[in-house]
């Protein structure tokens, strides 16, 4: 069974002079506690005033705004399916991404696109339940690593439902924007960041920002599937505006750059499609697009209908409880046993990993034989149940706190982390999530440091939801100096 996706507006009609001043402490996005007497500390963005007192003549033009309204909020930005491709420069020439052209294996004719415009914008996260909002310390002097230039205060940033320019504050999701790119789902700085080009920075309107109205391009396959590319930017008439990569920076030797994709389904079931993603580039040579990435993939679209029979339905594997908040952070390998390496295959990369990491007393083949649910091995601390951390420090003398995980200097850090569908890590350089973001993602996803070896699948592991497309290597070294928000 699925959660059904609602969405509560309250439309406050009435005699004015009569209106109740609380009307607006019982929108879902109110954020005082019980009795609802307090007003609210943002202004909730799923409250429409229809009669509002000094304009009463404006009631009919807005009971017809709550028309589109209704439209915008059911409109589909795709952002639920939302997918990216890692691209890696292999090099020797810098890579100029021109743009991407989209496949349908099937479909004998070419697959159709269009530019569009994403009507309600996409809220950081992607969920409208959890807004979140700049504060008056990240103002455009001192811009947040993390939020493709977006800064507090920009008078051009609108309310979710309200189209007026009105310094909402809202914070929007940024994907790869002129001056800070997304690498293997952590955002890195370009030229200095918008921190250091913070007087070039349109805030909302970066290109790069999926702000109300900012382009995306849509391809529309004969079956009714559409693929969303939030890539674009720069539409205007000089293009036709069709809009291009051009705000993208070149991928150096060396450098990957992760591109950003939804699938919009609609009333699609019982289907089944090969998609090809073909990233057009240019290396500088003159052999132009011999220079290119091509990736394939296929979705499934179970049926929408059940069906009924005697036949006793197929028994499937049990797969192990997800525990905690929906995520598993450990300073230990996640995951099988590596791949299905043997023993001496795994010991001599361990001896690898210690020239890196330095001195590690531990036998590597408890990556195969130790359980990472196993709590005579595992303390039962190192399942997170809180909803967020703001010190990481506590987190680290928990770590080495005990006698059992008390080895110098890998088990202090953070050396995976897995979290289920609709989860949202984000990793904070500071206490009480100040500072810059080191890493933003959704899950279902499981991550492990750069330098560790790829986990292999379980069923513990399956029963986040996680895939093999879900395991990403990245970089958590310092994690725990600072922050990690979870939400979900």
């Amino acid at each position: 069974e699925e959660e059904m996706p609602t969405v509560f507006i309250f439309a406050q009609v009435g005699a004015a002079g009569g209106l109740s001043k609380y009307a607006p402490n019982y929108v879902y996005d109110y954020d005082k506690p019980e009795p609802y007497l307090d007003p609210p500390s943002k202004k909730p963005q799923f409250f429409f005033p229809i009669t509002q007192e000094g304009d009463p003549g404006g009631e009919v033009t807005r009971m017809m705004d709550l028309i589109s309204v209704v439209e915008l909020i059911t409109n589909d930005s795709g952002y639920e399916n939302l997918f990216s491709i890692i691209l890696y420069n292999c090099g020797p020439h810098d890579v100029n991404l021109l743009n991407t052209l989209i496949n349908v294996d099937g479909q004998n004719t070419p697959v159709k696109w269009t530019t569009e415009i994403l009507k309600q914008g996409i809220v950081k996260g992607g969920s409208n339940k959890d807004i979140k909002y700049t504060n008056s310390t990240q103002g455009k002097d001192s811009i947040v690593k993390g939020f493709g230039g977006q800064y507090f205060g920009d008078l051009s940033n609108q309310q979710l439902l309200l189209d007026e320019s009105t310094d909402s504050n809202i914070l929007w999701e940024s994907f790869n924007t002129k001056y800070e790119v997304i690498r293997e789902g952590v955002a890195t700085d370009i030229d200095g960041g918008w921190a250091g080009n913070s007087s070039q920075s349109l805030g909302v309107k970066n290109a790069g920002v999926a702000f109300k109205g900012s382009p995306v391009r849509v391809f529309k396959a004969d079956s009714g599937l559409e693929i969303v590319d939030y890539n674009i930017g720069n539409v205007r008439s000089a293009n036709k505006f069709q809009g291009d990569y051009s705000h993208l920076p070149a991928i150096k030797p060396g450098e990957k750059l992760d591109l950003f994709f939804g699938v919009r389904v609609g009333k699609l079931s019982d289907f089944s499609e090969k998609i090809q993603l073909l990233f057009n580039s240019n290396d500088g040579t003159f052999k132009g697009m011999d220079g290119y990435a091509n990736y394939e993939f296929n979705i499934n679209i179970p049926a929408s209908k059940t069906t009924f029979s005697n036949e006793p339905a197929p028994q499937k594997n049990k797969k192990e409880k997800v525990v905690g908040y929906g995520i598993h952070m450990s300073n230990l390998p996640l995951g099988g046993s590596n791949d299905g390496k043997s023993i001496e295959q795994q010991q001599a990369e361990f001896i690898s990993l210690v020239l890196t990491e330095g001195s590690v007393h531990t036998d590597s083949t408890t990556r195969s034989y130790i359980p990472v649910f196993d709590t005579s091995f595992f303390p039962e601390y190192s399942f997170l149940t809180s909803s967020s951390i703001t010190d990481g420090s506590n987190i680290k003398k928990m770590f080495t706190g005990t006698d059992v995980i008390k080895r110098q200097p890998f088990y202090q850090e953070v050396r995976s982390l897995c979290a289920k569908r609709n989860v949202t890590i984000e990793v904070f350089s500071g206490t009480n999530f100040s500072g810059n973001i080191l890493f933003q993602k959704t899950g279902p996803f499981l991550l492990y440091h750069k330098t560790s070896l790829k986990p292999l699948l379980d069923d513990y592991l399956m029963g986040f939801g996680i895939s093999e497309v879900d395991i990403i290597s990245v970089d958590m070294d310092g994690w725990l100096n600072g922050s990690i928000r979870i939400t979900e």
